[in-house]
């Protein structure tokens, strides 16, 4: 796998990159947001320096250099193995991304959401590629 991308800068999102950087993967975050690139790693930051109570062996310097912030999704998900969504729980918009992500992830990727609301098959029943999605809710 060259790479995970999560779907969302929001707090969840970033959670996620953490999680994944921390385990040595290189990660690529998608934002919707225009030029949140730099509050995105700044949080980031935030939460690698106060993780380092939990693994000080992964330095904030190193968990940063594996992660980027990207706008363009076709750009994120290309070469993932792994796609962790973690936008808003609105159905249409889950609905719609899943569409995309379908088309733009590589056909060998798991896509996986991090609904607390809706079953998977309430936004990826009706795409080609729903047997290479799942529900992986943090809590």
């Amino acid at each position: 796998m060259a790479h995970i991308t999560v779907i969302g800068g929001g707090i969840i999102g970033r959670s996620w990159a953490v999680v994944f950087a921390r385990a040595g993967v290189a990660v690529r975050i998608l934002s919707r947001r225009k030029g949140a690139k730099a509050s995105i790693l700044d949080d980031i930051a935030g939460a690698a320096q106060r993780a380092q109570a939990i693994k000080p062996e992964v330095s904030v310097e190193s968990l940063l250099s594996r992660i980027s912030v990207h706008e363009d999704l076709g750009e994120a998900v290309s070469q993932s193995g792994f796609v962790m969504e973690a936008v808003e729980e609105d159905l249409a918009i889950k609905t719609a991304l899943f569409r995309d992500l379908d088309h733009y992830a590589p056909p060998d990727a798991v896509i996986a959401s991090s609904t607390s609301s809706f079953g998977i098959s309430r936004f990826a029943g009706e795409i080609l590629g729903r047997h290479r999605c799942i529900v992986a809710h943090p809590a």
